[in-house]
């Protein structure tokens, strides 16, 4: 069968630059409880011929357009390590050796791209990495299969056939993508980026041309404060968080190139899809989508959140659409990135029923490591976990200085902030600079004003 147009996107960047992969995706979880490795695998085994696109491998050459090939039968790719009786420092270490190599391993397109490692710790805990493409599977997917996985698992424990849940299968969904209106489509993009023009670039932004892209991190956990703001923020005025973090990223990227027009990437489940039982299936549904926020320097933070949660709603009817097409509709260079910036919400849906100590094996914790190197400059990642909400800034190294995405994690804390905390405050009157930084800033110029003139004096 043919690929979605997110597929595609991916095998192009993975086939543009084979030495980095550029989607690949590591989750890591602690486990509790004594494992039988045959029933381990066994359950591993029934989930993947559960859910087809874990048996999916992908054909590029010699067709004329690439297609993805659901196998019959796959067997899980798996290694077992047991580090029990080790000293804990060396655990750590080896843990941290196997996550590095297991991300260095190139996920072969042409066999299923999914692997599994079961670290032994102690006697009766575990960490168990789960290595994906993206190409596959989206974060929506991992909760699913996590859940199906532990079901299984503590079925075969008492001797019990888990059962097999027949799901619709993922050509459905491409057939569903087929018979959407293309003109409405066109016609909506036309009108939605009419008139924009955006070259600016972030003003700390290194101008450097045939860099090679160097990957790093920043991981922000949100402090108690501003999550019980969001809490009773999202309850009170019926905003979701990911209109909230949309908001705040878009009056960064405002003050960032000092324009009131600007435009980011959004990640889109892309399962509104009127698909039976869609929310259950497993695969690659998610999209990404161009948010245009237009910022008006005299309205009030609550007016923008307004805005932006209707324009949210209307783009769930066009979740479905590619980059490629939504360029071709305002006859934009192909080769011409739309954003430079990305912002995903990754809400995995892990059934709180997996953290209750009363199963024969438990999940203690879950952290996802997301190993990539997309084309894209700068990324923002909101991930929802069951402690907490956390926020990584995902940018290259050559293209931007470490200090400067510091200094940018904080403005976007302050905005945040005057987000949940004042939202009848007029946009233009935001300071990002925070009092101490200012105060600073004061002292700084007074100190060289002072200087001044005592070499006038003299």
């Amino acid at each position: 069968m043919s690929l979605t147009h997110m597929q595609e996107g991916l095998l192009f960047h993975f086939l543009k630059r084979q030495e980095i992969d550029h989607y690949l995706y590591q989750v890591s979880l602690k486990l509790s409880g004594n494992i039988d490795i045959k029933l381990f695998q066994k359950a591993w085994d029934f989930v993947i011929d559960t859910n087809e696109m874990l048996r999916t491998v992908f054909y590029w050459q010699s067709v004329k357009q690439p297609i993805q090939i659901v196998l019959k039968k796959s067997h899980l790719t798996f290694h077992f390590f047991d580090f029990s009786g080790r000293e804990s420092g060396d655990i750590e270490c080896l843990l941290k050796e196997i996550k590095e190599k297991d991300t260095r391993d190139q996920c072969d397109l042409c066999q299923v791209p999914f692997r599994i490692i079961l670290c032994k710790i102690q006697k009766d805990k575990y960490e168990l990495i789960i290595t994906y493409h993206h190409i596959i599977l989206d974060g929506w997917s991992t909760g699913i299969i996590l859940k199906e996985f532990f079901n299984a698992y503590n079925c075969f424990i008492y001797n019990q056939e888990p059962e097999k849940v027949t799901k619709m299968k993922f050509k459905e969904y491409l057939k569903w993508i087929r018979s959407r209106d293309m003109n409405r489509q066109k016609e909506f993009w036309r009108d939605y980026l009419e008139d924009f023009n955006d070259g600016s670039e972030i003003v700390f932004k290194k101008k450097i041309k045939n860099h090679k892209r160097v990957a790093d991190r920043l991981h922000l956990k949100l402090d108690r404060d501003i999550q019980s703001g969001l809490e009773h923020f999202t309850r009170e005025y019926k905003i979701t968080l990911a209109t909230i973090f949309y908001c705040t990223w878009g009056l960064l990227l405002q003050r960032y190139k000092h324009t009131n027009d600007v435009i980011f990437g959004i990640t889109v489940s892309g399962r509104s899809a009127k698909i039976t039982d869609i929310e259950n299936m497993v695969g690659l549904f998610m999209n990404t989508l161009p948010l245009r926020i237009k910022i008006h320097a005299d309205e009030r933070i609550w007016d923008l959140l307004i805005k932006i949660n209707k324009i949210l709603q209307v783009l769930k009817e066009y979740e479905w659409s590619s980059l490629t097409d939504i360029k071709d509709t305002i006859d934009m260079n192909r080769e011409k990135a739309l954003f430079d910036s990305v912002v995903a919400f990754e809400n995995y849906p892990l059934d709180k029923k997996l953290m209750l100590e009363n199963q024969h094996l438990s999940l203690e914790s879950f952290f996802m490591n997301v190993y990539e190197m997309s084309h894209f400059d700068l990324t923002l990642g909101i991930a929802l976990f069951e402690n907490g909400i956390e926020v990584a800034f995902g940018y290259d190294k050559s293209v931007y200085r470490t200090g400067t995405i510091v200094e940018m994690s904080k403005h976007f804390l302050i905005i945040l902030r005057d987000i949940i905390y004042y939202p009848d405050k007029k946009i233009d009157s935001i300071e990002i600079i925070s009092p101490d930084k200012k105060k600073e800033i004061v002292d700084m110029i007074h100190e060289k004003n002072k200087k001044m003139r005592i070499d006038f004096d003299l």
